[in-house]
Parts: structure tokens; sequence; C-alpha cells
């Protein structure tokens, strides 16, 4: 019986425990809660790929690698896929998706960009017995 509450235990734990959300060094997840961010992602094209620049408030940043999401292992913008999965990413990480907002090209050469606003989530508490 020891071992089933102890594995429940561990089990309940891990649930709780979030992956970093790095950008320029900084945890997003460590940001204080109803903290808002807008992620702004282009999509990719025929000669690029997809990138996304993020806004939490900071000063901002020449490069736009410096307002990428960081892998936390080393350190280099992490590589997405698609804007859904930037996305599915923020929410597994304990952001509120809130709003997007498409950004019209000015020209037939531009890029179609997307503006995705997020919430930092209040961590649940089970108050279950």
């Amino acid at each position: 019986m020891k071992r089933v509450v102890y594995v429940l235990m561990l089990c309940g734990l891990g649930s709780l425990v979030q992956a970093q959300v790095l950008v320029n060094g900084v945890d997003l997840n460590t940001l204080k809660e109803g903290t808002m961010i807008s992620i702004e992602i282009r999509e990719p094209s025929i000669l690029s790929s997809l990138s996304s620049r993020v806004d939490y408030g900071q000063k901002d940043q020449v490069s736009n690698r410096k307002m990428a999401i960081e892998d936390p292992e080393t350190g280099k913008a992490k590589k997405f896929n698609s804007s859904m999965e930037v996305v599915n990413f923020m929410i597994d990480n304990g952001w509120e998706y809130q709003q997007a907002v498409f950004q019209q090209p000015k020209t037939v050469n531009d890029y179609y960009d997307y503006r995705y606003f997020f919430r930092k989530k209040s961590p649940s508490v089970s108050l279950d017995r």
C-alpha cells in the first residue's frame, strides 16, 4: 500500500513540473501570474523557415534570435515546424491562449505574420481529499 501511495505522489508531482520557456536567458515561467506576452510568428516561405519573436516587456533586442524561444540545452533558438506547434508548446508550459491577430502582408513579397497573445496561468492546486 505504501508503494502505491508513493507512486501516486510521484505521478502527481511530475504533472506539476513544467519545462522552461527561455527567451534571452529569462525563464518566462518565472514571471508573475497573469503576465501577458505576445509571440509574433512569421510563417515559412520558400526561402526561409518559421521564425518567432517573443515580447514579454523586455527591452527590444537588435537580433531577433535574442527574442526567440530558446532550447534550454543548447541556448540556441528552438525550431518549430508550425505556428500551432508554438501555440501548443506555450499551452503545455502553463500559458493560456488569449487571442490571435493576423497581419496582412503589405506587398506580394512580404510574409504572413501572426501575433498570438498568452496569459500566464495560475498554478492549479487540487483540493480533493
